[in-house]
Protein backbone atom coordinates (compact mmCIF):
# COMPACT_ATOMS: atom_id res chain seq x y z
CA UNK A 1 0.00 0.00 0.00
CA UNK A 2 1.26 3.27 -0.79
CA UNK A 3 0.03 7.33 -0.32
CA UNK A 4 1.54 9.92 -2.99
CA UNK A 5 0.11 13.21 -4.03
CA UNK A 6 1.14 11.99 -7.50
CA UNK A 7 -1.26 8.38 -7.68
CA UNK A 8 0.59 6.08 -10.33
CA UNK A 9 -1.39 4.61 -13.31
CA UNK A 10 -3.69 1.18 -12.34
CA UNK A 11 -1.44 -0.33 -14.51
CA UNK A 12 1.51 0.61 -12.67
CA UNK A 13 -0.18 -0.26 -9.45
CA UNK A 14 -0.91 -3.98 -10.83
CA UNK A 15 2.70 -3.88 -12.50
CA UNK A 16 4.01 -2.95 -8.93
CA UNK A 17 2.15 -4.74 -6.94
CA UNK A 18 0.12 -1.91 -4.81
CA UNK A 19 -2.81 -0.42 -3.78
CA UNK A 20 -3.37 3.08 -3.37
CA UNK A 21 -4.61 4.52 0.00
CA UNK A 22 -5.53 7.95 1.75
CA UNK A 23 -2.94 9.17 3.98
CA UNK A 24 -5.10 8.64 6.96
CA UNK A 25 -5.63 4.51 5.95
CA UNK A 26 -1.68 4.23 5.52
CA UNK A 27 -1.22 5.91 8.62
CA UNK A 28 -3.77 3.49 10.45
CA UNK A 29 -3.28 0.43 8.68
CA UNK A 30 0.73 -0.03 8.11
CA UNK A 31 3.03 -1.88 10.41
CA UNK A 32 5.83 -0.15 9.30
CA UNK A 33 5.60 3.41 8.11
CA UNK A 34 8.71 4.78 5.89
CA UNK A 35 8.38 8.56 5.03
CA UNK A 36 9.71 9.47 1.54
CA UNK A 37 8.83 13.17 0.73
CA UNK A 38 10.47 17.02 0.35
CA UNK A 39 10.76 19.63 3.47
CA UNK A 40 7.72 21.59 2.47
CA UNK A 41 5.50 23.90 4.20
CA UNK A 42 2.80 21.66 3.47
CA UNK A 43 4.85 18.59 5.08
CA UNK A 44 6.66 19.92 8.11
CA UNK A 45 5.27 17.68 11.42
CA UNK A 46 3.27 15.55 8.66
CA UNK A 47 3.37 12.81 11.45
CA UNK A 48 2.41 14.61 14.82
CA UNK A 49 0.36 13.90 17.72
CA UNK A 50 -2.96 12.84 15.56
CA UNK A 51 -0.79 10.76 13.27
CA UNK A 52 0.85 8.70 16.22
CA UNK A 53 -2.34 8.42 17.76
CA UNK A 54 -4.19 7.02 14.85
CA UNK A 55 -1.15 4.57 14.45
CA UNK A 56 -1.49 0.90 15.49
CA UNK A 57 0.23 0.55 18.74
CA UNK A 58 2.65 -2.19 17.07
CA UNK A 59 3.75 0.03 14.45
CA UNK A 60 6.99 1.46 13.51
CA UNK A 61 8.12 4.97 12.29
CA UNK A 62 11.23 4.94 10.02
CA UNK A 63 12.05 8.71 8.96
CA UNK A 64 15.44 8.72 6.61
CA UNK A 65 13.90 11.96 4.09
CA UNK A 66 13.80 15.01 5.96
CA UNK A 67 14.33 16.98 9.56
CA UNK A 68 10.89 18.20 10.61
CA UNK A 69 8.81 15.80 9.04
CA UNK A 70 7.66 14.59 12.60
CA UNK A 71 7.08 16.22 15.51
CA UNK A 72 9.87 14.92 17.66
CA UNK A 73 8.18 15.93 20.90
CA UNK A 74 5.69 14.10 20.15
CA UNK A 75 7.13 10.94 18.71
CA UNK A 76 9.37 10.55 22.06
CA UNK A 77 5.49 10.93 24.00
CA UNK A 78 3.95 8.40 21.94
CA UNK A 79 7.11 5.88 22.26
CA UNK A 80 6.37 6.48 25.54
CA UNK A 81 3.17 5.91 26.23
CA UNK A 82 3.15 2.61 24.22
CA UNK A 83 1.38 4.54 21.34
CA UNK A 84 3.62 2.96 18.61
CA UNK A 85 6.40 0.51 18.94
CA UNK A 86 9.42 1.80 17.69
CA UNK A 87 11.03 4.51 15.47
CA UNK A 88 14.19 4.85 13.19
CA UNK A 89 15.08 8.45 12.85
CA UNK A 90 18.44 9.05 10.44
CA UNK A 91 17.84 12.70 10.21
CA UNK A 92 18.96 14.42 13.17
CA UNK A 93 21.07 17.73 13.37
CA UNK A 94 23.10 17.36 16.35
CA UNK A 95 20.94 17.24 19.35
CA UNK A 96 19.99 20.43 20.80
CA UNK A 97 19.88 21.10 24.94
CA UNK A 98 16.08 21.56 24.76
CA UNK A 99 15.59 18.28 22.71
CA UNK A 100 13.00 15.62 23.45
CA UNK A 101 15.64 13.28 22.83
CA UNK A 102 17.39 13.93 25.88
CA UNK A 103 17.61 12.40 29.00
CA UNK A 104 15.56 9.32 26.71
CA UNK A 105 15.96 5.71 28.36
CA UNK A 106 14.75 2.42 26.98
CA UNK A 107 12.85 3.57 23.88
CA UNK A 108 12.47 1.25 21.06
CA UNK A 109 14.69 4.21 19.20
CA UNK A 110 17.61 4.36 16.84
CA UNK A 111 19.09 8.12 15.95
CA UNK A 112 21.15 8.54 13.19
CA UNK A 113 22.59 11.92 11.92
CA UNK A 114 21.67 11.66 8.31
CA UNK A 115 24.34 8.70 7.98
CA UNK A 116 21.89 5.23 7.95
CA UNK A 117 23.63 4.73 4.15
CA UNK A 118 27.19 5.48 4.63
CA UNK A 119 28.39 2.09 4.96
CA UNK A 120 31.68 0.33 3.21
CA UNK A 121 29.64 -1.74 0.66
CA UNK A 122 27.34 1.48 -0.52
CA UNK A 123 30.74 3.80 -0.73
CA UNK A 124 32.09 0.47 -2.72
CA UNK A 125 29.09 0.32 -5.30
CA UNK A 126 29.18 4.46 -5.21
CA UNK A 127 32.87 4.57 -6.22
CA UNK A 128 32.77 1.63 -8.74
CA UNK A 129 29.99 3.49 -10.57
CA UNK A 130 31.64 6.59 -10.37
CA UNK A 131 34.84 4.63 -11.94
CA UNK A 132 32.57 2.61 -14.30
CA UNK A 133 31.35 5.61 -15.47
CA UNK A 134 33.95 7.65 -15.66
CA UNK A 135 35.60 4.91 -18.15
CA UNK A 136 32.33 4.89 -19.90
CA UNK A 137 32.60 8.81 -20.77
CA UNK A 138 36.32 8.84 -21.88
CA UNK A 139 35.84 5.74 -24.28
CA UNK A 140 32.63 8.17 -25.92
CA UNK A 141 30.36 5.63 -24.28
CA UNK A 142 26.91 6.78 -22.61
CA UNK A 143 27.18 6.47 -18.82
CA UNK A 144 25.35 3.69 -16.59
CA UNK A 145 23.23 6.35 -14.81
CA UNK A 146 22.63 9.68 -16.53
CA UNK A 147 20.71 12.29 -14.24
CA UNK A 148 17.75 14.18 -16.42
CA UNK A 149 18.06 17.97 -15.54
CA UNK A 150 14.65 19.81 -16.05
Amino acid sequence: MYHNVNRFSKEKERELGITYKSFEDVISLSDILTLHLPLLPSTRNIIGVKELKAMKNTAILVDTARDSLVDLKALVDALKNGEISGAAIDILDPIAADSPFKDIDDLNLVLTPHIGAATYDNYDRVYKLCGTNALHILHGEKPEMVLKLG
